[in-house]
Formats: structure tokens, C-alpha cells, sequence
């Protein structure tokens, strides 16, 4: 292995903390690196994997829901949509869309109404580890850079709740 893998990731990320840690052992080496709040490099090294494994389900799922969502967009109207299938659908738009006028543009395209959008901004500043973990519970990026975070929020009809992503 080589430097140079895992320096595509981001320092402090799970993709850096494993790349760093399996290329210290690959050099004969223990692992230096700390993860979040966990300073003792091996302990660290099995959170960045167990995050890592956690994140990777994600995108997965997520690749799926968003497939399953432009479909959903397709075939049925927002009024007539389950809070799953609203859900799923908003998630499809989201990680597909580049900016947040897009987003509040195509949802209202499909039938949402009161589509209210919100990027999160002072998540993305705080630090990576933060958006990693909002992205571990579910949370989408737009697709500009992969690194936005964004929240949608909508309402099919008025006599349903309200639809967050």
C-alpha cells in the first residue's frame, strides 16, 4: 500500500485513520493516528473501521433509497405518497440536486408544497468528523461537492405531517 491511498480521504476522517493505520503496518509499524475523541491509536483504529463500515452501508443504502425515489417520483403524485415513499423521493432529490434553489425547484415540480430547505453550513465548518457522523445517521450532501450537507423538509398535503431528510 502507499501513501498516496489514503491520502485521498480527508486527515481525521475514517478513510485516513484506516489508510494511515493499515500503512503503519504494512512499514512494520504501529498505528499514530487518533479518531474523534479516542486518542489511543488501536482503540482509534477500530472506531475509524466500525464507522467505516457504517458509512459504507449508508452510501449503499442511500444509492438505493435515491434509485427507489426517482422512480417513486415518476409513477405517483406527492399527494398520494407514503411518508416512506416522500421520504425516499426527497433523499432522491436531494443527493441528485447541486444547489438549494434546485432542490425546493424540482420538489415543488413533483407536488411538494411548503418546501423549505435549510444547507448546513456550520456543520460542514465545524469539521469533518461532525459530517461524517450526521452522514452515518442518514444524513444527504448535495451534489455539488459532495461535502454540503442539506436538510429538506416538505409538505405533500395539508392534512399529512410534515416530511423531513
Amino acid at each position: 500500500m502507499t501513501r498516496r491511498y489514503f491520502e485521498q480521504y480527508e486527515k481525521g476522517t475514517a478513510g485516513w485513520v484506516l489508510g494511515h493505520g493499515v500503512w503503519m503496518m504494512s512499514q512494520g509499524k504501529n498505528p499514530s493516528e487518533p479518531y474523534l475523541e479516542e486518542r489511543n491509536p488501536r482503540k482509534a483504529l477500530l472506531k475509524a473501521e466500525e464507522m467505516w463500515k457504517t458509512l459504507d452501508s449508508q452510501k449503499k443504502t442511500t444509492a438505493v433509497v435515491g434509485k427507489l425515489g426517482g422512480i417513486i417520483a415518476k409513477h405517483i403524485r406527492a399527494e398520494e405518497m407514503t411518508d416512506d415513499e416522500a421520504r425516499a423521493v426527497l433523499k432522491h432529490i436531494a443527493v441528485t440536486s447541486t444547489s438549494e434553489e434546485e432542490v425546493q425547484r424540482r420538489a415543488g415540480e413533483i407536488g411538494f408544497c411548503a418546501v423549505c430547505t435549510n444547507v448546513l453550513s456550520a456543520i460542514s465548518s465545524i469539521g469533518r468528523e461532525v459530517r461524517e457522523l450526521c452522514l452515518a445517521m442518514g444524513g444527504v450532501t448535495l451534489n455539488n461537492d459532495g461535502k454540503t450537507l442539506i436538510q429538506v423538509m416538505a409538505l405533500g398535503v395539508p392534512s399529512r405531517n410534515s416530511i423531513m431528510v
